[in-house]
């Protein structure tokens, strides 16, 4: 994965979040790309979720977080229907 946005810079040092709230400005969007050899992996476990461990080692702890991505196939509810054309 790589970052879409650019961030504030590497060495540009920043509050913690601690006790606020977020806006859009300060999350870090990531963009994920597939290779051939992933494309080719079991859709199930997709579909299940696959999960990766980040560690933020930024601050001085070891904190961290979980990244999750799930496949979600999503079907209309009802078959399409044939409109037109206008009967006057």
């Amino acid at each position: 994965f790589s970052f879409v946005n650019s961030g504030p810079g590497k060495y540009k040092v920043m509050k913690l979040y601690k006790d606020k709230s977020c806006s859009p400005s300060d999350l870090d969007y990531l963009k994920i790309s597939f290779t051939e050899k992933g494309k080719q992996e079991n859709i199930q476990k997709w579909i299940n979720g696959m999960s990766w461990g980040i560690v933020f080692y930024k601050y001085g702890g070891g904190a961290g977080s979980t990244l999750t991505i799930r496949l979600r196939i999503e079907t209309g509810t009802e078959p399409p229907v044939a409109v037109g054309p206008d009967k006057v």
